[in-house]
């Protein structure tokens, strides 16, 4: 037999040694978890030079994702790196930031662009207010604070002045805006001529590419500024200008009421996979959900959403973890009409027979606000995955969909379960779980709510949620001890029996 070096190992266990060498802890299922691994060009670019055959043996296990935003040099970098023989082949995910935009709506009017800016001006206002007069050791100082306190008031008064009545072209403060608008019209439009070929790149790339099966979509910024106004800032014009001319965040859009976010292009990416036959493997979305629009701006293609499960019979895993603001009302506010066209085209999706990993996280809508009045958990009972092997879910349902949903479940599907109960009881909801007789299920998550929301949960107090659902990485929840068959009586109707028991307080 011909003698085996190391070098022979198959790339996958040659990742798994990188990854280890690294005191990585990333699974191999899920590749844009690598961002950790401190791994930029210039460092790739040094190991490759080590010697000849780490250059020939590594060079492929250095990139196991990139990172695309909408910009040039983003695009370039990618097109670049999928026409690279060696760095290429150990790509097996595309990241794609749809983070902070450029607006059509302040692009064209100056008045809404003289109003936006206006309101993002506003909330530092009263902050460096109370640093006025409060001299802080290493700190800027209060003459910086008082300065910027009086500049910023006569800005957003000036500008929210255009925004009602128009520009004055002799008021120096509607000048800035003015110079500031004819910026931000140059950066839409080279942002509007990217975007019509980020899908067509990506892509392009994924087809030269034939390890990268997994698409991630988020808003989060991965290069962009911060956008932190600092106090010097509004008596440098050029720090201000940058200020006055950073792209809008997702949340920044809906909460002053802009156009929408490229939400779209999600869409256009999966059809021109579709249209490539590329095998996608993994689909992660972590966007926020479109207020009422569908996911594509193309009205032609929109007939195609029904040919996405055939399309994707190798997809295995798939997650929707939208980024919002727990606290924001907005998402529990919309009535569930609102929801239909979103909701079918995570159905079309879902309704792939290759599934093993479905993750779905609908938080937004169970925290704060009103109760939800649409559950979500109905995406989960149109179809039955025969391969799956791991489900979790947390958002709005009901016991009787959950009921539903579980009975076609083997017991070796690993089951993670949380979110706002509509209707039925959680006592039920434990022990139906329990009857289900799988090791491997959890209810409840490390929240300090234990993730758990509506019903008894109601008229819990914080301390008895906590100690009924709350998980950490060490001790097991009553409830999931419960369902694991661990504890012999279900800690929710233990404590309905306790609390049923308690005296009525004394009225004075």
């Amino acid at each position: 037999m011909k003698p085996q070096r190391i070098l022979d190992l198959p790339n996958e266990l040659l990742i798994r040694i990188f990854e280890y060498v690294e005191e990585g802890t990333t699974s191999i299922n899920e590749p844009w978890v690598f961002d950790t691994v401190p791994y930029n060009i210039k460092i790739i670019q040094d190991l490759r030079l080590t010697c000849r055959r780490f250059h020939e043996t590594s060079s492929h296990l250095l990139l196991p994702f990139v990172k695309v935003n909408i910009t040039h040099r983003s695009l370039t970098r990618l097109d670049e790196i999928s026409r690279h023989p060696f760095i290429s082949r150990g790509v097996r995910a595309i990241k794609l930031c749809l983070g902070p935009f450029y607006d059509s709506v302040i692009t064209h009017d100056i008045q809404a662009f003289a109003a936006y800016q206006a309101s993002r001006l506003r909330p530092y206002i009263p902050i460096w207010d109370t640093f006025v007069g409060r001299e802080i050791y290493g700190s800027t100082s209060t003459k910086t604070y008082q300065k910027a306190f009086t500049k910023a008031v006569a800005l957003a008064e000036s500008w929210e002045k255009l925004a009602a009545q128009g520009v004055d072209t002799n008021c120096a403060e509607h000048l800035l805006i003015l110079k500031a608008h004819a910026g931000y019209l140059k950066l839409y439009e080279d942002y509007e001529t990217l975007s019509g070929s980020v899908v067509q790149t990506i892509a392009s790339a994924m087809v030269r590419i034939p390890t990268a099966t997994w698409i991630k979509v988020d808003d989060n910024p991965s290069s962009w500024s911060t956008g932190y106004l600092r106090p010097e800032d509004l008596d440098q014009e050029n720090s201000l200008l940058d200020h006055l001319l950073l792209p809008t965040g997702w949340s920044d859009a809906r909460k002053y009421m802009l156009g929408p976010p490229p939400f779209h292009l999600i869409g256009e990416l999966l059809f021109s996979i579709k249209r490539l036959g590329i095998p996608l493997k993994g689909l992660g979305i972590e966007t926020p959900p479109p207020t009422g629009l569908f996911p594509t701006s193309d009205t032609a293609i929109t007939h195609e959403l029904g040919v996405l499960p055939t399309a994707f019979q190798q997809l295995e895993t798939i997650s929707f973890r939208p980024r919002t603001n727990l606290w924001d009302q907005y998402w529990t506010d919309r009535a569930p009409e609102e929801w239909i066209d979103f909701i079918d085209f995570l159905l079309h999706l879902l309704h792939t027979r290759s599934l093993r990993n479905i993750d779905l996280n609908f938080d937004f809508m169970c925290n704060y606000g009103p109760p939800p009045q649409l559950s979500m958990a109905r995406l989960l009972l149109s179809y039955i995955w025969p391969n799956l092997q791991d489900l979790y879910f947390n958002g709005p349902f009901h016991f009787k969909e959950l009921k539903a949903i579980v009975k076609p479940l083997g017991r070796t599907v690993k089951l993670q379960w949380c979110g706002y109960l509509m209707s039925g009881s959680w006592a039920d909801v434990l022990d139906l779980l329990r009857e289900r007789n799988a090791p491997c299920q959890q209810l409840g998550d490390g929240n300090a709510d234990g993730g758990v929301y509506g019903q008894e949960c109601d008229r819990m107090n914080d301390s008895v949620r906590q100690s009924i659902f709350r998980q950490n990485y060490l001790v097991e929840s009553k409830a999931t001890q419960y369902i694991r068959e661990k504890l012999p009586s279900n800690p929710v109707r233990d404590w309905e029996m306790r609390d049923s028991y308690a005296p009525e307080p004394v009225s004075m």
